[in-house]
Parts: C-alpha cells; structure tokens; sequence
C-alpha cells in the first residue's frame, strides 16, 4: 500500500512557462496520463500548452474557463472536463 500526501502544504508553485498563481503536486503519471492536484488563486491560469496524455480536469471549488483548441467553456465546482 502507498499512501500519497496531497494538498495544503504539499503543493509545489509551478507548472507550465507562463503559470501565475498555480500551485500543484503530481499525485501519479504513467504513460497512460497524469492525476494531479493543482490549486488556482483568485485571476491564475494555466497557459495553453500540449499535452499527448488523456486528461481529467474536475473542479471541486470555485471555477473558471477551460479552452481545449478552439473551444472555450465556463466550468464550475462538481464538474469535470475531458
């Protein structure tokens, strides 16, 4: 059995070139893709960027946008985007 610390005091403040006021862990990623936890303080965004994995991004608080190519859409807390 693993036990994996995550969350308040566990989070690294980066990501991607151009982040601002994200902070996140890594929780797991394999080839498959990556479960990680990342925190948005109030006006912080992720820049667009690449990523060849399968990817979740579920919202449990608060909310924001989340631009997938052209696309653009408003996300909010209990709502998850493929």
């Amino acid at each position: 059995m693993e036990i994996l610390r995550f969350g308040v005091g566990n989070r690294r403040p980066d990501g991607p070139a151009g982040t601002v006021g994200v902070e996140g862990q890594v929780i797991h990623s394999d080839a498959r893709g990556v479960i990680a936890e990342v925190a948005f303080r109030k006006g912080g965004r992720i820049e667009p960027h690449d990523n060849p994995n399968t990817t979740w991004f579920v919202v449990i608080e608060g909310g924001g946008y989340v631009v997938v190519g052209d696309e653009q859409r408003r996300v909010a807390a209990g709502e998850a985007v493929l």
